[in-house]
């Protein structure tokens, strides 16, 4: 459940993802230099067991994609300043499939619905029967081959391992969650990955 700060921080996000408009955040980190603020567009928040991610491009400093946890941006501000996005982007309904979050990044359309399912049926961190069966009837109707499939899970566990290892610190309930989210991905995978 968010806090009345990470709703409020949620709500500028989006209407930036929307607006297309560039972030100064504020993000939390142990480095001494980690209240220097910076500067983002923002494409997506993906809810996640270990909380909502948020992924930008950041322009300043050090330009490149990054994905953040939510609770740990501690300031947001619009700089009402317009970016042209860097990858195709769709504004789908706040409520699209049942999902809390927007998609705002879209690569391939067929992988992305693919992707949203794959970490819906894994929020809990188990696959069902019914959860696996779901994931490969998608998969035909989508049809996704086994690259894209496996492209898909790899890109969950990328965006993963991006998220825990940006601070540079790694702490052992990650490693057990990346443990069990890497079973996960080769149970949905069954031989792909």
């Amino acid at each position: 459940m968010l806090s009345e700060s990470e709703k409020a921080t949620l709500k500028t996000i989006m209407d930036a993802v929307y607006g297309k408009h560039v972030l100064k955040i504020r993000y939390y980190s142990s480095a001494p230099t980690a209240d220097k603020p910076r500067l983002v567009e923002p494409y997506s928040v993906t809810e996640t067991k270990t909380g909502a991610m948020v992924r930008f491009f950041q322009l300043d400093p050090h330009p490149g994609w990054r994905l953040f946890n939510l609770k740990l941006i501690l300031n947001v501000e619009d700089t009402g300043k317009s970016f042209v996005p860097r990858k195709p982007t769709s504004q789908t309904g706040a409520h699209a499939a049942g999902h809390p979050f927007a998609a705002a990044q879209v690569v391939n359309k067929e992988q992305d619905e693919y992707k949203h399912l794959v970490l819906e049926a894994m929020a809990d961190l188990q696959i069902t029967d019914a959860e696996l069966a779901t994931l490969n009837a998608a998969r035909e109707r989508l049809g996704l081959s086994d690259d894209e499939v496996r492209g898909v899970l790899y890109k969950v566990m990328a965006d993963f391992l991006e998220t825990i290892t940006t601070e540079g610190l790694v702490t052992k309930d990650e490693v057990s969650l990346l443990k069990e989210l890497n079973g996960c991905l080769h149970q949905i995978g069954a031989g792909r990955i």
